[in-house]
């Protein structure tokens, strides 16, 4: 069976555009904390998308970059 998560001790909310991560984030693992808090902004500054909408692997996102795009 699965373990039970409390999710009282959560406090989930919408990011609005622009807005920057704090530092302090610590979601639990080192690689995605370092990952969101240094990497993805480049991802998303330079417009990269899901290749498939509905990519729910848990473990890699495949992105692509469309040159076209003006």
């Amino acid at each position: 069976m699965g373990v039970q998560i409390d999710f009282s001790k959560f406090r989930i909310s919408r990011m609005e555009e622009g807005k920057k991560i704090e530092e302090s984030f610590n979601c639990g693992d080192a690689d995605l904390n370092d990952f969101i808090l240094h990497e993805a902004p480049f991802y998303e500054k330079n417009n990269f998308s899901l290749l498939l909408p509905n990519d729910d692997d848990k473990h890699t996102r495949l992105l692509y970059y469309d040159l076209k795009e003006e």
